[in-house]
C-alpha cells in the first residue's frame, strides 16, 4: 500500500502553484516506491492535476510525459488514464 502522504501531496502543491515542489515530490514517489509497488495509477492521477492547473506548453507538455509514463507501465491502473490525457 502507498504511502499516503504521496497521495495527494503533488496534487496539493500543484493547486497551489508550487509546481517545482510538486515535480520533486513526484520524482521522490517515482523512486521510492516504484513500478513494481503499484503506484503508477497514483503517480498518473497526481500528475494530470498538474497538467490541468498547469497553463499553456506547461500543461502539454505534462501530459506527455504522463502519455509516455502510462503506455510504458504495466500498472492496468495507469495505462486506464490514457484516455484522459
Amino acid at each position: 500500500m502507498p504511502d499516503c502522504r504521496w497521495v495527494g501531496g503533488p496534487e496539493t502543491l500543484g493547486l497551489q502553484g508550487r509546481f517545482d515542489e510538486a515535480c520533486a515530490l513526484l520524482d521522490t514517489v517515482r523512486g521510492e516506491l516504484g513500478r513494481d509497488a503499484g503506484a503508477d495509477g497514483f503517480a498518473v492521477d497526481a500528475g494530470h492535476v498538474i497538467a490541468l492547473v498547469s497553463e499553456g506548453p506547461e500543461g502539454i507538455a505534462w501530459n506527455e510525459r504522463l502519455i509516455a509514463f502510462a503506455e510504458t507501465s504495466n500498472s492496468p491502473a495507469a495505462q486506464e488514464w490514457l484516455g484522459s490525457l
